[in-house]
């Protein structure tokens, strides 16, 4: 049965934010699950199993929504662990009670449009309502590239992530990555799109020798386009990929897909947008100019801030963002004297 804990991509949270009277506290609080895994197996109507929360009002109140959707799965154990909470909780209007006004539908589920066509489906469009449609077509363009033109499938990536932010829809970390490889939102680099078009040549040579020199001739394109630090901008990756995709296309090298040969914005966007910004995030700009990463950093940062600066400075339960932001230029600069001595 689903329950917070394991609804991982909210998918099952959306259908009870679209059809139930959610309360106001509930609303309110927060959603990190991470605190609930720390919980003693108390503080769950399914002490077993570890599901169903009942440590907070708004927890118990999902619990109980959660447990409703599936009542027909349930243990009467469970059901009643739930009801003793709702009623420690004092929770009006309980979505396990069967005169409850919250199962009363909302007057009309919200649809999205995706416009896009493969060899599964007849028409140019699908209409999604559910967050399982969206999972399924996010399946779909992410494990069969083969069956999308490669600017079909960007559009058709960047409409899914645009509908799943909509729906507060969340995809696995592996997905939502290939995701954004398809849509386009990366990060290019030289030596990836010259390996990239170097196994698409040797795997054509013979069959397809036209292809070979349009391949060289892309090969010196990246080469003139690649920044000094080997970055090649979005608009010119994505102009590598479509002619890649229609190399792979029509030499059928796209029947071949794998884990390892695949689609070639996969290989094209070493980084996407996201985790590029992850990185930017997990670095340090010093008012001086000077780049910090986070990972250079020793682990006694704070013990090093509050000690060689003075007490003046809490770090505690900051990031290390957080905590240089605090400092002055003089200190920003101290601070990377000591990073770059420790780093030698």
């Amino acid at each position: 049965m689903f329950d917070r804990t394991s609804d991982t991509n909210n998918s099952e949270l959306y259908k009870i934010r679209e059809r139930l009277d959610m309360p106001e506290f509930v609303k309110c609080a927060s959603l990190d699950t991470k605190p609930i895994t720390e919980l003693p197996s108390a503080s769950f109507a399914d002490p077993a199993t570890r599901t169903f929360p009942i440590n907070t009002k708004a927890e118990t109140w999902l619990s109980a929504a959660y447990f409703a959707k599936q009542a027909s799965e349930g243990s009467a154990d469970v059901r009643q662990r739930l009801a003793d909470a709702v009623e420690f909780w004092g929770i009006e209007n309980s979505p396990l009670t069967k005169e409850s006004t919250c199962f009363v539908e909302k007057q009309a589920a919200k649809t999205e449009t995706i416009h896009f066509r493969t060899d599964t489906f007849e028409g140019e469009s699908v209409t999604v309502s559910e967050p399982d449609h969206l999972l399924k077509l996010a399946s779909l363009v992410t494990k069969h590239p083969e069956r999308f033109p490669w600017q079909m499938r960007k559009q058709a990536a960047r409409q899914i992530l645009g509908v799943a932010e909509r729906m507060g829809l969340e995809f696995s970390e592996d997905t939502e990555v290939t995701l954004e490889k398809t849509a386009g939102y990366g990060i290019g680099s030289a030596k990836a799109a010259l390996q990239a078009i170097a196994h698409r040549r040797a795997n054509v040579a013979k069959s397809f020798p036209g292809f070979v020199e349009r391949l060289d001739e892309l090969s010196g394109f990246v080469k003139q386009a690649s920044t000094s630090k080997g970055i090649l901008a979005p608009e010119f990756t994505d102009k590598v990929a479509g002619v890649l995709d229609a190399v792979d296309r029509m030499s059928h090298l796209s029947a071949r897909y794998n884990d390892v040969f695949t689609a070639p914005e996969r290989h094209l966007f070493v980084h996407t947008v996201n985790q590029h910004n992850m990185v930017k995030e997990a670095a340090l700009t010093l008012p001086g100019g000077q780049v910090i990463s986070a990972g250079s950093l020793t682990p006694d940062l704070g013990v090093f801030l509050s000690s060689a600066l003075g007490n003046n400075y809490k770090t505690a339960g900051l990031s290390l963002k957080e905590a240089c932001s605090q400092l002055s230029r003089e200190d920003s600069r101290r601070v990377y004297d000591y990073v770059t001595k420790c780093s030698a």
